[in-house]
């Protein structure tokens, strides 16, 4: 199975299709999990050595060594460069993230040592190290329901908070996303008088397109702050323009009444037609006519 994983990694661009035969894409569910347990083999192979060898003062000094899939992370552990080319395969290149001897970055977190010997942690972006502005969250004005877009910053405040040690640092990070959602793209976040996030919507009819006899998702309204809908466009069922009758229950006779069950909506009834000694009291009831009385002929009363 692990050979068949390897061996069929395929894509298309365009109209051919390409076999990987270089590495594995990220993006395929196994890979995470075979990345990790393939290096942790080469990491277990090494520990066993030292100890073997006897030297365990060395291994010792991979006590605070931790690695997540492909980040490596070790703490004060000055031999670990050196025994890089021992622990791992020569094809794997190893990358240096370290900014300083005080400080390196470990997936999103930098980790830092002051002059007190204490250690420091805040948010770490490497998207913050690009020369070039990115949009990196929904944006208010694109085609979306606006919901998602207006959820995002209570979560990253959260975020922020967690990967702070300083609150200098929390504040800082604050300021920056209120800054892009409030001016990087051009809109201002509002809300209803209830605090909630203003709907946006497309609404799209699927339909068949009559040139290439091909369904498809056919815009036919949107709403913001109110309908906005172009019936016209509108294909329904079986191909027809015409407006369908939207109702749990069609209006009764003239001689008939509405019955609602104990477990029926509001909006629903059967119609029941009355006796025909009985005259229509009202929509929801039939009462029998008086001595020597009958129904009118639209059964709205007697005589």
């Amino acid at each position: 199975m692990l050979n068949f994983l390897i061996d069929n990694i395929y894509m298309v661009f365009g109209r051919k299709v390409f076999q990987q035969i270089v590495g594995s894409p990220m993006g395929t569910n196994c890979v995470p999990l075979r990345a990790d347990i393939f290096l942790y083999l080469y990491e277990a192979e090494f520990v066993q050595s030292l100890v073997s060898e006897g030297n365990r003062y060395v291994a010792s000094n991979f006590n605070f060594t931790y690695r997540y899939i492909d980040d490596v992370l070790s703490i004060n552990n000055p031999k670990f460069a050196d025994y890089l080319s021992r622990i791992y395969p020569s094809e794997l290149e190893v990358k240096e993230t370290t900014e300083t001897n005080n400080s390196a970055s470990y997936l999103d977190i930098m980790l830092s040592y002051d002059a007190d010997c204490h250690m420091n942690f805040s948010l770490y972006d490497k998207r913050d190290d690009f020369n070039f502005n990115i949009t990196n969250f929904l944006f208010l004005g694109s085609n979306i329901p606006s919901s998602p877009a207006y959820g995002v910053f209570i979560p990253q405040l959260i975020r922020y908070a967690r990967a702070s040690a300083k609150y200098t640092d929390f504040v800082l990070r604050a300021r920056r996303l209120s800054d892009k959602l409030l001016n990087g793209y051009g809109g201002m976040v509002r809300f209803d008088e209830k605090g909630d996030a203003l709907g946006r919507y497309t609404i799209m009819n699927y339909q068949r397109d009559p040139t290439t006899g091909k369904y498809e998702y056919m815009v036919v309204g949107n709403w913001t702050t109110s309908l906005v809908l172009e019936v016209d466009k509108i294909v329904w069922a079986d191909g027809t323009k015409e407006i369908p009758v939207s109702r749990c229950s069609q209006p009764c006779e003239y001689d008939e009444y509405k019955y609602i069950g104990p477990n029926m909506d509001q909006c629903c009834w059967m119609c029941i037609k009355c006796e025909a000694w009985q005259y229509l009291k009202d929509e929801y009831t039939c009462e029998d006519c008086a001595y020597a009385q009958w129904p009118n002929t639209d059964k709205r009363g007697m005589s």
